[in-house]
């Protein structure tokens, strides 16, 4: 079942377990990652009537076993409501305000995400006079098979160092406030004070809650030390510089640009 909610759930099967009969889904979710879950009649009922109580025009759960149904075998009993199931929750997934809710999610086996797997600062804007804005490349920890952490969104919170707000700075273009954004799409922060350094506390979040924080340090670059290029990666290397290059490079820093050195040994 798929829809507007951006969860398909589909009824693959059913398998005795003890005295009663578990029915077996798979859990595909927009974000790309997919898992399997079994699940009692009972406990789909107690969702159900739960949901019922929420929400108006729901369509109609499978019914208890009538009578007819116990004379009957398990089997051709169980055969019937996993196709009643089926349909029930491809109607529901055209219903984003119930699929997509926490108690759904839950019930369906979904957990909060996992640790973001990578940060990367794309490009560095001026906003206004003082102001820098910075882009992120966020990529959130995700597998297509067996996964059930999926990822709605990526959130990004500003806060100014503890040492450094201690030490009287007084600016407080952002900090605090939490950017979001959809997965896939970069972050965009602004109004960070030029010439600081900033931390990002970087979650993914679904209808579960948010990952834990991963916490990095940027050193917003000043208006005088601005660049826009985008910083380097592995595949778009800077250019090699030759002595001439080198010294022109040198040249061009000016007060407040900021550098980055290595020393080895």
């Amino acid at each position: 079942s798929g829809g507007a909610s951006g969860v398909e759930v589909l009824c693959v099967g059913f398998v005795a377990v003890g005295m009663h009969t578990e029915y077996k889904f798979r859990v595909s979710h927009a974000c790309g990652c997919s898992w399997k879950v079994q699940r009692r009649y009972s406990s789909l009922l107690s969702l159900h009537e739960d949901l019922a109580a929420r929400f108006r025009s729901l369509p109609p759960f499978p019914q208890k076993a009538s009578i007819s149904q116990h004379l009957t075998s398990d089997k051709d009993v169980a055969v019937q409501r996993a196709a009643a199931l089926q349909r029930y929750f491809q109607l529901l997934a055209l219903r984003r305000d119930v699929l997509g809710m926490p108690v759904v999610l839950e019930s369906l086996g979904a957990e909060k995400p996992d640790l973001v797997q990578s940060v990367r600062v794309m490009r560095w804007d001026r906003v206004g006079h003082t102001e820098i804005a910075v882009e992120l490349d966020v990529q959130p920890t995700l597998r297509v098979e067996d996964f059930n952490r999926p990822v709605e969104g990526l959130e990004v919170q500003v806060r100014i160092p503890s040492w450094l707000r201690h030490s009287g700075f007084t600016s407080r273009s952002a900090d605090g406030t939490t950017f979001v954004a959809n997965v896939g799409k970069p972050v965009r922060i602004p109004l960070l004070p030029g010439d600081t350094d900033m931390e990002l506390h970087v979650r993914a979040y679904n209808g579960l809650g948010s990952s834990a924080p991963v916490s990095i340090r940027v050193a917003v670059p000043s208006r005088q030390g601005y660049c826009s290029r985008s910083v380097c990666t592995a595949a778009s290397p800077l250019p090699e510089l030759g002595l001439v290059d080198s010294c022109a490079a040198i040249r061009s820093l000016v007060i407040g640009s900021r550098v980055e050195a290595m020393w080895a040994g």
